[in-house]
């Protein structure tokens, strides 16, 4: 009977994974309908190729600024971008590309199940979950690297303690390739690791120091104006994923209106940041913040992509390692991840594209306050109970 039980709960598993699967590759098999599909493969890579280029040939990697088409990272970027764009052949420079993305995302679910003592065997379905993610299959077309991103933010949260100064060198690597991950230096601060934060400014320091020695340093300057041009600019067109762009959908609201929406949405998530880093001085728990953190900076952006909820992978991963697969965490995030693969490919072009994705972002980082506010609550009972034990008044 034990022996039945356990393959129809394989079989409902190994089945509930493939269609996921089959959904990841459906989505990113309609995107590339749309264009011949040599022009797609690593086509984001090739804009920052050229701008590896241009930084030697014009002394400018910022020469191309439209959004979609240009370099927008910081300078120190583009030391990681030169590893592969140095390989002159198209093909080989896909294969090292695609295998350092798929191996990162391996390593990331392997360390998050080390970290919270699962076997392969008990975390094998983690794999499909992230590989076979549709916004992670999109990252690997177009030669993103965000996922160079994720990875570093999971160094530092793996070796924040044992290794607080790698752990800051991780957080660097997040912040040269993305910018918003600076938000982690709160979070190191709450925890007060001011080791992984002196880490983390060695690493930002080194790390700025080659970039200043290879490209020029006129090239900081070049990014603080073409990042001040960024935080200004709002897409809004079908392929945006960015809040206001999906409550123009919606509801198609005045240009003017949603950036006051997109005021409303940054002042929301930083409160919830506070009070979430204030709960997480009494509970000592430092899993909520960081899921929360990435979960809000990855909704936070005005310029956003379908390909950037692959930022939803890590704190999805964490969230199912630290509440030990609770059935309910299992369910809501399987569901969630589902959700999104779906969206893309029947959302888009409509006005649910992107939507259900958002839901499940904040609906989360609202469960997990939550979760906090409870264990607060309980914490403060504790402690008055011991109070009047003692006759403390």
């Amino acid at each position: 009977m034990k022996r039945l039980r356990f393959n129809i709960k394989a079989l409902l598993i190994g089945g509930c994974l493939f269609a996921y699967v089959v959904l990841g590759f459906t989505t990113v098999l309609e995107l590339v309908g749309r264009k011949p599909l040599p022009a797609h493969f690593i086509e984001d890579f090739n804009y920052y190729a050229r701008a590896y280029k241009d930084a030697f040939e014009l002394g400018d990697p910022y020469s191309a600024r439209d959004i979609g088409t240009g370099f927008l990272y910081p300078p120190p970027a583009l030391l990681i971008v030169g590893l592969y764009a140095r390989v002159p052949s198209f093909m080989p420079r896909i294969a090292l590309l695609s295998a350092t993305n798929i191996l990162l995302v391996c390593l990331m679910v392997y360390a998050v199940g080390w970290r919270y003592g699962y076997t392969l065997s008990g975390i094998w379905w983690w794999f499909p979950l992230a590989l076979g993610f549709a916004p992670f299959l999109e990252t690997l077309l177009l030669g993103q690297i965000n996922v160079m991103t994720h990875f570093g933010l999971l160094l530092m949260f793996v070796w924040q303690d044992a290794h607080p100064l790698l752990g800051g060198a991780g957080l660097a690597l997040s912040i040269v390739t993305k910018t918003t991950p600076l938000a982690f230096l709160g979070y190191l601060l709450v925890r007060h690791n001011l080791k992984a934060i002196v880490g983390t400014l060695l690493g930002l320091a080194l790390l700025c120091l080659l970039a200043g020695w290879t490209f020029g340093w006129h090239t900081f300057a070049t990014f603080f104006d073409v990042f001040k041009q960024l935080l200004g600019t709002f897409p809004l067109d079908p392929n945006s994923h960015s809040f206001v762009a999906v409550l123009n959908r919606l509801v198609g609201l005045p240009y003017e209106t949603l950036m006051v929406v997109h005021k409303a949405l940054v002042g929301y998530l930083i409160a919830v940041f506070v009070l979430s880093g204030i709960m997480t001085t009494l509970t000592h728990e430092p899993e909520p913040l960081f899921i929360i953190l990435c979960f809000g900076l990855a909704l936070m952006p005005n310029v956003m992509w379908y390909h950037h909820y692959v930022f939803f992978l890590l704190p999805v991963l964490i969230w199912l390692g630290w509440r030990r697969k609770h059935p309910a965490v299992v369910a809501w995030c399987f569901a969630g991840l589902t959700l999104i693969q779906m969206d893309r490919l029947y959302g888009f072009l409509e006005v649910t594209n992107g939507a259900l994705a958002h839901g499940f972002g904040h609906l989360s980082i609202l469960f997990i306050l939550g979760w906090q506010l409870r264990q607060v609550r309980r914490l403060l009972r504790s402690r008055l109970s011991v109070r009047e034990l003692l006759g403390w008044r």
